[in-house]
């Protein structure tokens, strides 16, 4: 004969207790997860509303303060010194434009120096005669100058004692540039002046040296044979210049 099936009770029990606790969960789930979202809704529009995130600020910014190493003091710096003022310049002057130069402001060209140059007679011709003719090229001889032509005996003494030649009376004043052509002596007719030394020599002499010298040749033209008269003139310096000499042996 078959068994009957019987259920077991322990499950049936079970059963009827199982529903109101899972429903209980689901509910208290339910509550977690909208509090949870509640939360959340509340921190963000609390997060975005200034009374309330200024106390949080303010104590962060405490706290980092709080947080830092207090610093140390800077030290005192001493003050400048007093800068001494810069003195007063002293204006330029006023710029005077120079005045136009003009010729008569310039220098005169300084004029060329004078100079004679003895021609004859010529010592390469050897010994020369008693009397010789003298030619004597001249230039740049000022008007308020004077060309004489004298000779000097080196043996006499001083040296310095001249005798002017006045054969032809004397001399006429010359100027500028020319040829002065004259006869001249060298010594007396005596034998002791035979091969003697005697030098021709050419002078510029200014206007008191030369009225000294025509003082002289006129004492010696009115009187030649007057002692003392023709016995040669010393030069005197200075308007004494000396153009040029040239020395000859006599015959």
């Amino acid at each position: 004969m078959p068994k009957a099936s019987i259920p077991p009770p322990a499950r049936a029990a079970e059963q009827v207790e199982i529903g109101p606790v899972k429903g209980n969960a689901v509910t208290i789930l339910a509550l977690l997860v909208g509090a949870a979202l509640g939360i959340i809704v509340c921190y963000f529009f609390l997060s975005n509303q200034p009374w309330w995130n200024a106390p949080l600020i303010g104590n962060a910014v405490q706290a980092t303060l709080a947080a830092q190493p207090t610093s140390a003091p800077l030290p005192t710096v001493a003050p400048l010194a007093t800068l001494t003022p810069w003195p007063t310049l002293t204006p330029w002057p006023t710029y005077t434009p120079a005045p136009a130069v003009t010729a008569a402001a310039l220098p005169a060209t300084p004029s060329p120096a004078p100079i004679a140059h003895i021609v004859k007679p010529n010592f390469i011709d050897g010994p020369v005669a008693i009397l010789a003719n003298a030619v004597v090229t001249f230039a740049n001889i000022p008007a308020d100058h004077f060309l004489w032509v004298v000779v000097s005996v080196p043996q006499v003494q001083p040296r310095l004692q001249v005798y002017p030649q006045l054969i032809k009376g004397l001399p006429a004043p010359v100027s500028g540039s020319g040829t002065l052509e004259l006869p001249v002596q060298f010594g007396q007719d005596r034998p002791q002046d035979s091969g003697a030394a005697f030098n021709l020599v050419a002078l510029l002499l200014d206007a008191n040296n030369h009225q000294r010298f025509l003082q002289y040749s006129q004492g010696c033209l009115n009187e030649p044979g007057a002692a003392g008269k023709c016995g040669g003139l010393l030069l005197q310096q200075p308007g004494v210049q000396i153009l040029d000499f040239a020395t000859f042996i006599r015959k």
